[in-house]
């Protein structure tokens, strides 16, 4: 393994993402619950609107989301690495040290940052979409609007990090991060 952070920065990580990703899973299985057991159909429909309209736009959104929660966390890691590489490591004495210091010897900790961070976007995407397919729910109750947010969940249980996982990133992102400091002027 390649990364040089020490075991307790990358655990640390590791179990914030772990936190932050249950919770968003707990959200939704709330929100399903209170939709399963609390919220009774609405009768008539919804205001006069075609029969399951909201529910095909929840599914549109859900395709879409499913789709930008695999690419937009690639891009957020991409951009994160360049700037990474564009960094310059701080100079400091003991006498002297800056609030913030950027660590020459391993790029692991603000990968691990980074790692969080795409982590966070991608898991967000699919409970905003997972809970709008609960509201199509509530409101026009096809059976297929509940698939969806089943399917979405499974699909952000899925994205729960392991020590592992983010030690396997990190290790890619690092050689990328290599290339991008060859490619720079």
């Amino acid at each position: 393994m390649s990364t040089t952070g020490t075991p307790d920065d990358l655990g640390a990580v590791t179990r914030t993402s772990q936190i932050i990703v249950a919770a968003l899973i707990m959200c939704v299985i709330l929100f399903l619950a209170v939709v399963l057991m609390v919220i009774r159909p609405m009768a008539g429909g919804v205001n006069g609107l075609p029969p399951n309209l909201i529910t095909y736009i929840a599914l549109a959104v859900a395709a879409a989301n499913l789709a930008l929660s695999f690419s937009i966390p690639g891009m957020v890691a991409a951009n994160g690495r360049r700037r990474i590489a564009r960094e310059i490591p701080a100079k400091t004495t003991d006498a002297d040290r800056p609030a913030r210091l950027v660590d020459a010897s391993s790029d692991t900790p603000r990968l691990a940052i980074l790692y969080q961070t795409q982590l966070i976007v991608g898991a967000a995407f699919l409970e905003g979409a997972a809970l709008f397919n609960g509201i199509a729910y509530i409101l026009e109750r096809p059976p297929i609007a509940l698939a969806a947010v089943v399917v979405l969940l499974g699909l952000l249980a899925s994205r729960m990090p392991t020590r592992d996982r983010v030690d396997s990133w990190i290790d890619a992102q690092s050689v990328a991060l290599q290339e991008d400091r060859q490619g720079l002027p």
